[in-house]
C-alpha cells in the first residue's frame, strides 16, 4: 500500500506538498486547487508502466491522463524544470521512493533522478556514471519489477463516466483498468465475469439504490442494459429510460467487485447523480472494501460522503476504524489541511470552507427570515 506520496513542481504543486495516505483517501475542496493533481501524479507512473514496461519515461498521454505536454505538467513558476514524486509504501524493497524527470521530448519525460530506500541510481561516482568528457551520470541498473508492482494494479473511474445507453459493444477484455476509465466496458466486463460477480453486484446495485434491479440481453455483438426500480413494473425498462444515477452507479460498483487484492481504485465524484441517501450507501460498500486490501481514493464535492465514512468507522460492526480513514481538503487559497477524524468520528481542526456552508446558509435564511412581516 502507498502510505505517502510528495509532488513537486507538477501543475499547482510547485514547492514539495506530501499527503499521507490510508486505506481510504478523500480528497474534497474547491474546483481547480489539485485534486485532481494528486490522482494525475499516481496515474501518470501507472500509465507509463503500460505504456513502456517501467518508469524510465514518463508518459505525459496514455491510458488514464492526457496532459498534452511535459511544460503543460511543470508548475508555470516553479524553480526548475524537473518534476519531482516520492513515496513512501509498505514494501520493504521500495520503502522510500523518489523520483525526478526533465523533459526529453515535447510529450515525454526522462527520469533524472532516482533513489530507492536511501541509494542514489544516479550517483556521481565517475567511474561508475561519468565518462571523461563529463557527461552527466546516468542511471544505474534498479529492481523495476520492485517499483512496478506498486503502480501496476490501479483502476480508475473518472467523473465523465458513461451513462445511459441503447446498447454497448461487446468487446474484450483489457487488461489494466478492464472497465476503461469511462466504464466504457462495463457491460462486456460484466457479461464475461458474470458467473463469479453478477449476484453481488445485483446485492449491491439493489442495497444502494433501493428496490431496484437490471440485467444484460446479448444482441449478437452489442449488449444491452435493462432495468427496474419498483415493483409495479411489469418489464424492465432499457437503461435509457431510467434516471442517470443507475448507469452511474454501476461502473463504481463493478470495479470495486473485480479489484484484486493489493490495487488501488480512484473514483472521481462518486456521488454523481446519487441521492444523498444513494451516497451513504455507496460509502457502505467502499467502507467494506477498503477492509479487504484494497486502497480508495476518492476525489468528491460532497459532504455526505465524508460524514458516511466518519459514520461507518464509529460502528462496531464495521471494520473501518477512523486511523483508516485520510482526508485532504483543498481550499480556495490553494493551501492543503489533513483534515484528522478523530477516535469518536468528530472533526477537530474543522477549516473554514470545509462542508460549512449549509450551516451558513440557515443562518442567513434565519437573519433574513425575521425582518420579512
Amino acid at each position: 500500500m502507498i502510505t505517502e506520496v510528495g509532488i513537486e513542481n507538477f501543475k499547482v504543486f510547485c514547492k514539495c506538498k506530501t499527503f499521507r495516505l490510508s486505506n481510504l483517501n478523500i480528497f474534497a475542496g474547491v474546483n481547480g486547487r489539485g485534486k485532481s493533481t494528486v490522482f494525475q501524479s499516481l496515474l501518470m507512473l501507472s500509465q507509463s508502466i503500460i505504456k513502456n514496461g517501467n518508469i524510465d519515461e514518463l508518459s505525459i498521454n496514455g491510458s488514464y491522463v492526457n496532459l498534452s505536454q511535459f511544460e503543460d505538467a511543470l508548475c508555470s513558476y516553479g524553480t526548475d524544470n524537473i518534476i519531482r514524486f516520492s513515496f513512501k509504501t509498505d514494501e520493504p524493497e521500495c520503502e522510500n521512493l523518489n523520483i525526478g524527470y526533465e523533459k526529453d521530448t515535447p510529450w515525454k519525460g526522462k527520469i533524472c533522478e532516482l533513489n530507492i530506500n536511501g541509494k542514489d541510481y544516479f550517483s556521481k561516482n565517475q567511474s561508475l556514471t561519468e565518462d571523461k568528457s563529463g557527461a552527466k551520470p546516468v542511471l544505474q541498473a534498479y529492481n523495476r519489477d520492485n517499483i512496478n508492482k506498486i503502480f501496476s494494479d490501479f483502476y480508475y473511474v473518472s467523473a465523465s463516466r458513461l451513462g445511459p445507453t441503447l446498447y454497448e459493444e461487446n468487446k474484450e477484455e483489457n487488461i489494466y483498468n478492464p472497465l476503461g476509465n469511462l466504464g466504457e466496458n462495463r457491460l462486456s466486463v460484466l457479461d464475461s465475469h458474470k458467473k463469479a460477480i453478477l449476484e453481488e453486484v445485483g446485492l449491491w446495485f439493489n442495497k444502494i439504490l433501493g428496490n431496484s434491479e437490471f440485467e444484460i440481453k446479448d444482441s449478437e455483438s452489442t449488449l444491452q442494459l435493462f432495468m427496474k426500480n419498483n415493483s409495479l413494473m411489469q418489464r424492465k425498462a432499457k437503461s435509457i429510460n431510467m434516471g442517470f444515477g443507475y448507469s452511474y452507479i454501476l461502473s463504481i460498483i463493478i470495479t470495486i467487485l473485480l479489484a484484486k487484492k493489493g490495487s488501488v481504485i480512484f473514483i472521481e465524484n462518486p456521488e454523481a447523480h446519487l441521492h444523498p441517501k444513494a451516497q451513504a450507501k455507496l460509502m457502505e460498500m467502499i467502507c467494506e472494501y477498503t477492509t479487504k486490501e484494497i486502497q480508495f481514493m476518492i476525489e468528491t464535492h460532497s459532504e455526505h460522503i465524508v460524514n458516511s465514512a466518519r459514520l461507518y468507522s464509529l460502528q462496531p460492526e464495521k471494520t473501518i476504524i477512523n486511523d483508516n480513514i485520510s482526508v485532504h481538503f483543498f481550499d480556495e487559497d490553494f493551501n492543503v489541511s489533513e483534515i484528522k477524524i478523530e477516535k469518536n468520528g468528530l472533526i477537530k481542526n474543522w477549516p473554514s470552507g470545509f462542508f460549512d456552508l449549509e450551516r451558513q446558509q440557515l443562518m442567513e435564511i434565519l437573519q433574513l427570515s425575521q425582518k420579512i412581516k
